[in-house]
């Protein structure tokens, strides 16, 4: 197999050496390599993602390299740890300071690690389909002189008529996720999706370890959150949607701000017919360790009506965070009509059951009228019937407590009956269950308390 080694440039033009090696430049006339790119520390990585033909690999050596976009299509690009998840123990890594950005469709990024003082680890603007993250560390990732942080940032503008298919984010470590920005709310993001109405189908956020997510110092709110989906629709002709994401077998362990979010689905606060995430699968994840000052949520489902007939949040180990579904003062919404929130079969970190307005001692799911006279979040709207006696992983068994008539009338039939199996064509490492330890936090949800008004409440 050819090897090619691009560096930085000698003269204008590729060279070729008597060993047969290629060296690439920076030219805009510069060679195109076909075959698989090897590169080296001290090579110029973005050289080698420049030149390498669509569909071409490029092999990244241990060694440390600097900010880099891929631009071609179906382009691979490699380090030393590529197949071998973010979490497990791995080889040397090839380390990006200054972060990613992937800006054509069909690219993979596998088994690197990924730094940024600055304001994303890896980004996505206005992606274009089957784009891969995978088996990569996204760590330290500051904001630069922004008030927020992002592991990975799907960005598309606002409504392009774009729409965007089987972006798949699986197996990283995404941790040390922050901001420097002190003037006003600061926000530390996982991974963070922001439609802006594009159609977003087949987004995939599986296999990964969310730790370590905390904005930095804010003279308002700090808000961390693990996995954030906010729809951004603008204006009332946007009719883009979020259909059928995936989010299972994440581990999400250490998330500390005023507010936190370990999954959080918004809807835009903008038109009168606010739309939100539909149809998506939170399912077998691991929630631990949320300390929200102010409040923490495991999963947070937004101010919208349709959820979607096969959407489910089931088969999680929820040992830390409230389960919400949002209601609140807003015209367009109404409780009579909204779709209840399919959170049965879960883990809720006690035998009884969930807490709050639930039946037991374990993490709760609210009203808020029991806490406080803030922005309404809605138990009623929280199918948590039938509940898991055990943690998931150790053969638990489903119970059912007392339930009231008008509960049972507004359930969705059939939403409960979800097969405990992985999505087709991809192999996500199970993060979220099994664990052989209840890590359960130190914070309470029992005292949850909400700020002033639906926004405010992210």
């Amino acid at each position: 197999m050819r090897t090619e080694h691009p560096r930085s440039p000698t003269d204008s033009h590729g060279t070729t050496t008597g060993s047969g090696t290629t060296t690439a430049t920076n030219d805009s006339d510069a060679v195109v390599l076909e075959g698989p790119v090897q590169v080296e520390d001290g090579d110029d990585l973005q050289t080698a993602v420049d030149v390498a033909a669509e569909g071409a690999t490029v092999e990244v050596g241990d060694g440390t390299y600097g900010f880099v976009t891929a631009k071609t299509q179906d382009l691979t690009v490699e380090g030393p740890n590529a197949g071998t998840p973010g979490a497990d123990t791995r080889d040397k890594e090839a380390i990006v300071e200054g972060g990613v950005t992937v800006d054509a469709s069909g690219v993979t990024v596998d088994g690197m690690r990924i730094e940024n003082d600055g304001r994303d680890g890896v980004r996505l603007k206005n992606p274009d389909d089957d784009i891969k993250i995978q088996n990569s560390v996204i760590t330290d990732i500051t904001g630069g002189t922004k008030a927020a942080g992002n592991g990975v940032q799907i960005w598309l503008d606002k409504p392009i008529n774009k729409g965007a298919e089987n972006i798949r984010i699986l197996n990283n470590k995404i941790s040390n996720i922050s901001t420097s920005n002190d003037n006003g709310d600061t926000l530390a993001i996982g991974v963070n999706v922001l439609p802006r109405g594009n159609d977003v189908e087949g987004l995939n956020i599986s296999g990964n370890s969310f730790t370590g997510i905390e904005p930095g110092p804010s003279n308002k709110l700090k808000r961390a959150r693990g996995v954030s989906i906010d729809t951004q629709l603008d204006g009332e002709n946007a009719t883009g949607s979020v259909d059928g994401v995936v989010i299972e077998d994440n581990e999400f362990d250490g998330l500390t701000g005023d507010i936190v979010r370990a999954v959080a689905l918004f809807e835009t606060t903008e038109t009168a017919n606010p739309v939100g995430p539909k149809n998506f699968r939170i399912m077998r994840n691991g929630f631990y360790n949320l300390d929200g000052k102010v409040g923490a949520a495991a999963v947070n489902v937004g101010l919208y009506e349709e959820l979607g007939s096969s959407h489910a949040v089931t088969m999680n180990n929820i040992e830390d965070g409230a389960v919400l579904r949002t209601a609140g003062e807003r015209d367009s919404f109404s409780v009579s009509e909204a779709d209840s929130l399919n959170a049965a079969r879960n883990w809720w970190g006690d035998t009884t059951g969930p807490g709050g307005d639930g039946p037991g001692d374990g993490q709760p799911v609210l009203t808020n009228d029991t806490v406080t006279q803030q922005p309404k979040i809605t138990a009623e709207l929280v199918d948590f019937e039938p509940w898991l006696d055990g943690k998931v992983g150790e053969n638990p068994s489903p119970v059912t407590g007392e339930r009231d008539e008008e509960r049972t009338k507004r359930r969705n039939l059939g939403r409960d009956e979800v097969e405990d199996t992985p999505p087709a064509g991809d192999e996500p490492v199970n993060r979220g269950v099994g664990r052989g330890e209840n890590k359960r936090g130190s914070g309470s949800c029992d005292a949850y308390v909400l700020v002033a008004s639906p926004s405010d409440s992210r």
